[in-house]
């Protein structure tokens, strides 16, 4: 990657993190790029408001894991897991605030629903048959 390209991604990434710091509650969906190695900072970034919204509200937070067209149901498994992580034992939720469940089939790619108490807050698209990634530099 040369350094003007790194520097663009820099900026495109605090940008999109301002962004989303700075809109009110009245959006109800934050949409995520698709997981890949390439946007693990990105959907982190978009967690940590999850997160903070939480502990502002003290909601519980729902997280709904749909498995895309064609794609094997461990995935769903896999998924969640990797969201409880992030959810309890980085970012401290207590593990009681958070429910995790397992959806219809999507027409579509796989996808992560947030929910923030009833309404929808957060929508992480999967790329086929891939567990991505949720934190900076993990390995999708």
């Amino acid at each position: 990657m040369t350094k003007y390209s790194y520097s663009l991604w820099i900026l495109v990434l605090f940008l999109s993190v301002d962004y989303v710091f700075t809109q009110s509650r009245d959006i109800e969906t934050i949409r995520s790029f698709p997981a890949s190695g390439a946007y693990c900072e990105l959907n982190s970034a978009y967690l940590d408001v999850l997160v903070n919204e939480q502990k502002k509200s003290g909601e519980r937070i729902f997280v709904i894991s749909r498995l895309g067209k064609g794609e094997r149901t461990s995935l769903n498994d896999a998924r969640l897991t990797g969201v409880k992580n992030y959810l309890v034992e980085k970012a401290a939720i207590e593990k009681e605030r958070v429910v995790f469940a397992e959806g219809d089939r999507t027409n579509g790619v796989g996808i992560l629903e947030f929910y923030l108490g009833s309404k929808l807050f957060l929508v992480i698209e999967k790329s086929q048959n891939n567990v991505g990634c949720l934190d900076c530099c993990e390995e999708p």
